[in-house]
């Protein structure tokens, strides 16, 4: 049995293996159904939702899709926290999607064509489409949350106007809210009423990363704790409302206008890998000779590079479409690798040789709020060389493979080889050639020898023609024993693999790159905060620092660590602070705070509020200004892999193989 026809065997088996866990998904509804038939809110669901909710219970539980289900739920769960049931079919509903997207494509490609090149792009579109859908599905989303928040805020100051109490304003919006904003309405009402009001907002601050609704509790629990103040007569809690509505919007317009600007660039970078074959098909149906080209050295390495730029590129503007690159991540596999005995020994004999090197990287992970360790970044590095060396080896190996089967059979440079040839002699060289080619590819020959072969055979009798043939087969035979794996290329691989090497740490520069703007993000939340707490009477430096340190993600690590040695003295902790972190509006708040004690906080913190209002007139145009350049640096990098498959791949083997075509004539027409 062939190899196409077991992969199209083990394709047909993977559709057999999605329609029984279907069957077996709906045979698990079914049980689920009966058991809670008493239960109203399931009684309510549509069908859908309860197929879905089945579908998440099962594959939640089973181990080959358990960890992936996971992944996508905390994505989610981060958006809805405690709405368990409908984070949970919204996640199956995205597993589904990419689930159904991949089968399709393994069965499109199963019966197309079984190669290592369709093996690769396979993989790369599963993972683009596994990407993409879940991103687009967070992201809308997560706009979809900030557009109710800002509306919901809208709701809060009509009904504070009205009573002039916080926890009551949040509890009579809640019927007039939908699901996402709803539960988190729900839950914020739920802090402000609990009996240990510090812990349920250190609880709620841990699940919910979204800035706005930390800096909207932090400023109810505020007015809870010391009431409301007049401040240049208006309420400082509908004045801070205002700018916290403002902020949303100015977010909202800039995440809209990232998706809009960025729109079918990830797309484009990524087109040309999977027109790489078409492309070759048509240049080789315009010119047979180019198939030397494609499928030997030049052709797999030039598609491995267009590969790898393109799926490169595909991350790079994944990053630049992120607004928020805040998000604390889990390195599970690297973590378990690194923890290991000998791993671990190792990595730790390492850095204490490289302790240099290991502090400079420590301090930009921590710069970045990676929440990576030193040691796990070091084991992806290593991975990713361990990758490179291996993609290495395949593709040598694949080049000698192709080649030596060039060798062997593909004749169609036999019709360049001589022009006074007929076609019928063409054909006989062309089967002369693979014949003895096949015969003598592991032996030591001569032209001699192949001659006389020829000769004995009596299958070509025109004596020029005889010479051309013998003097190709021997040229085939030398090439074809030449492909093997020759020490150079070892070189090669390892200089490859040393490269790649590094490729986790260039794109930990690229990323903080971009993530300035991220930076300047956390500090408007900062300035928001201070802003809600300087007009408070009894509060200190420490209480504020408290608060920023609460809603910290890039800075927490430094502000923690800043908090820890305050009781040894405050101001060589904010002092060592400031050296740490030199991020410039960063600085001026340490600045702000040290001044507290000497000149009280609000006078410390009066050019705040003065910045804060133009700031945010600033900040849209910095948008603007950011977002332009940030899509013309995206639409220039997308364009990329599509520059080097017109160049290397279509123009330079046209003109080289035109170019040796003409040096072949001129040779013939000297000869004549």
């Amino acid at each position: 049995m062939s190899n196409k026809r077991m992969i199209q065997i083990l394709a047909c088996a993977l559709v057999l293996a999605v329609v029984f866990l279907i069957f077996i998904v709906y045979q698990y509804w079914k049980y689920i159904n009966e058991k809670n038939k008493d239960a109203i809110y399931i009684e309510n669901k549509k069908a859908e939702t309860k197929y879905l909710y089945a579908a998440y219970q099962f594959f939640s539980q089973w181990i080959i899709t358990r960890y992936y289900i996971g992944k996508i739920r905390k994505k989610f769960e981060i958006i809805q926290p405690g709405n368990f049931r409908d984070v949970a079919e919204v996640t199956m509903k995205t597993a589904l999607k990419v689930w159904t997207i991949s089968s399709a494509l393994i069965i499109i490609a199963a019966f197309t064509d079984i190669s290592f090149y369709m093996m690769v792009v396979t993989i790369s579109l599963i993972y683009i489409v596994n990407s993409y859908i879940i991103y687009s599905s967070v992201n809308k989303a997560e706009i979809k949350l900030l557009k109710q928040c800002e509306a919901f805020l809208g709701k809060i100051r009509h009904y504070y106007y009205m009573h002039g109490m916080v926890d009551e304003s949040i509890y009579d919006t809640l019927p007039e809210l939908e699901n996402p904003i709803a539960v988190h309405a729900e839950k914020i009402y739920q802090t402000l009423n609990s009996d240990d009001l510090d812990e349920a907002v250190s609880k709620y601050n841990d699940i919910v990363p979204n800035q706005f609704l930390k800096t909207f509790l932090a400023l109810s629990v505020t007015i809870l704790k010391f009431g409301d103040r007049i401040v240049e007569g208006q309420s400082l809690f509908l004045n801070n409302i205002i700018t916290l509505k403002v902020d949303i919007m100015i977010d909202v317009r800039k995440r809209e206008k990232i998706n809009h600007k960025l729109a079918g660039l990830v797309f484009l970078a990524v087109i040309p890998m999977f027109f790489l074959k078409l492309i070759e098909k048509w240049a080789i149906g315009n010119l047979i000779e180019l198939e030397r080209y494609y499928n030997g050295a030049y052709g797999i390495v030039v598609s491995a590079l267009i590969c790898f730029e393109s799926l490169l590129i595909y991350s790079m503007l994944n990053h630049m479409k992120e607004v928020s690159q805040t998000e604390i991540r889990e390195y599970v596999i690297l973590k378990k690798i690194s923890n290991s005995k000998i791993i671990n020994r190792l990595l730790t004999g390492y850095l204490n040789k490289n302790y240099g090197k290991t502090l400079r990287v420590n301090e930009m992970l921590r710069r970045m709020g990676e929440s990576i360790t030193v040691k796990e970044f070091i084991v992806k590095r290593i991975l990713y060389s361990i990758t490179a060396f291996i993609l290495g080896l395949a593709i040598s190996i694949t080049i000698h493979h192709n080649n030596r089967n060039y060798y062997l059979y593909n004749t169609n440079n036999v019709i360049n080889l001589s022009s006074a040839a007929t076609d019928k002699q063409i054909e006989l060289i062309q089967k002369t050639i693979v014949k003895y080619t096949v015969k003598y590819k592991d032996k030591i020959v001569s032209e001699k020898i192949i001659e006389r072969n020829i000769i004995k055979d009596g299958v070509i009798q025109n004596k020029e023609l005889r010479k051309l043939t013998t003097k190709e087969i021997v040229t085939r035979i030398v090439h074809y024993q030449n492909e093997y794996f020759k020490w150079y290329e070892l070189i090669i691989v390892l200089i490859v693999t040393c490269i790649f090497y590094y490729v986790p740490y260039w794109m930990l520069l690229y990323r903080k790159k971009i993530m300035e703007m991220s930076m300047e993000d956390e500090v408007i939340q900062y300035q928001s905060i201070i802003l809600m707490l300087m007009h408070i009477e009894r509060m200190s430096a420490q209480d504020i620092l408290e608060w920023i340190e609460s809603f910290a993600v890039i800075f927490k690590t430094s502000i923690t660590e800043c908090l820890n040695d305050y009781p040894a003295g405050d101001i060589k902790a904010l002092e060592e602070l400031k050296r740490k972190e030199p991020f410039e509006p960063f600085v001026k708040i340490v600045d702000n705070l040290i001044m507290c004690d000497k000149i009280g906080i609000e006078k410390a913190f009066d050019e705040v509020l003065v910045e804060r209002r133009n700031f945010q007139a600033k900040r849209q145009q910095d948008n603007d200004i950011y977002i332009d350049n940030k899509s013309a640096i995206a639409s220039f990098i997308a364009f990329l892999p599509c520059i080097t498959v017109v160049v290397l791949y279509i123009i330079v083997p046209f003109v080289v193989e035109s170019l040796s075509q003409l040096y072949t004539y001129l040779n013939q027409m000297n000869t004549i």
